[in-house]
């Protein structure tokens, strides 16, 4: 797997995000700050943003500022922090399909009151969109506080904080020791009799902090095209990005598998359990016969991997 290339170099700052090649799937992200005026220069800036808390009273950090936009044609941006008490919630995020909360973000939200949550979609009554990929730090880390007085350098490492559902659809035949794999002629695939799939996944969360998830919803997710197909000609589908289930539930997903206009063969229903669970990937397997009819089923937690293309550098 290639890795990603998040580098953002600064003069005062420095954030360098890296996918590593363990498990986890990690970002790091080295922040060092300074009362100045901080210039950064970066390479990548998609999705990434810094929100600084300060110190109000004893126990409470109130939000000050966040760093995520003004960016130049040339990758800077510049900011100015007094010397005092800090927190900094490092994290990336495409912000598209989910929000921060409290919104606005203002001088009385504090450093625990913070959320990324889900919208609604207008699919039916209590389900949500798919959420966007997002990288949180761990609480520990999160939690540290700085007291700024000279240069420092704050370390962060970010993990993907989102679940994911995924499908395969494969062909077989049963047999005496239970079933093996029919792949297709070249040129077919299983999708030749299949117009599209269906997952309804309930039990997804609705919010989610650098500790837990709260809240349990609905997400629709359906798709015509395969993302990928096998040299076997079995479909993969990669399925919506969701937050975990609350800790200690299995979410239901409901797959529907519909036929083309012109087949024979029915639409085809099956419905499994499993756990939702932060930086990891319920993969659902199906097994059908040449008469798409289903003879096993397996449902694996696994690490997600993304492969980023054009990624080069010294990260390499």
């Amino acid at each position: 797997m290639r890795k990603f290339n998040y580098i953002l170099w600064m003069v005062i700052i420095l954030i360098s995000i890296a996918c590593s090649n363990d498990e986890d799937e990690n970002l790091s992200s080295d922040i060092s700050l300074q009362r100045n005026d901080v210039t950064f220069l970066s390479e990548e800036t998609d999705g990434m943003s810094v929100l600084i808390f300060d110190k109000k009273n004893k126990d409470n950090y109130k939000y000050l500022k966040s760093i995520s936009s003004g960016w130049s044609a040339d990758g800077k941006l510049t900011t100015i922090l007094e010397l005092g008490y800090y927190k900094f919630l490092i994290f990336k995020s495409a912000g598209m399909n989910t929000s921060l909360s409290p919104q606005p973000l203002d001088k009385e939200a504090s450093f625990d009151d913070l959320r990324f949550m889900t919208k609604a979609d207008t699919y039916g009554d209590g389900y949500v969109l798919p959420v966007d990929e997002i990288f949180l730090p761990d609480p520990v880390v999160a939690e540290q506080e700085y007291h700024i007085e000279t240069a420092t350098t704050v370390y962060s490492k970010l993990t993907r904080a989102v679940s994911q559902v995924t499908l395969n659809l494969n062909r077989g035949y049963s047999n005496s020791s239970g079933f093996s794999e029919q792949p297709f002629e070249s040129g077919r695939s299983i999708m030749n009799q299949i117009a599209g799939i269906e997952l309804d996944i309930t039990g997804v969360g609705e919010s989610i902090n650098i500790y837990e998830s709260t809240g349990s919803k609905k997400t629709h997710y359906s798709s015509t095209t395969a993302t990928s197909i096998s040299d076997k000609g079995f479909a993969s589908f990669a399925g919506p990005f969701v937050f975990p289930s609350i800790a200690g539930e299995e979410a239901e997903v409901k797959i529907t598998i519909n036929p083309t206009v012109d087949s024979a063969f029915p639409i085809m229903e099956k419905t499994i359990k499993g756990k939702l669970e932060k930086n990891k990937k319920l993969e659902i397997t199906l097994w059908m016969t040449s008469t798409y009819n289903f003879i096993d089923i397996s449902v694996n937690l696994t690490d997600i991997t993304t492969e980023t293309d054009g990624d080069s550098g010294i990260w390499e």
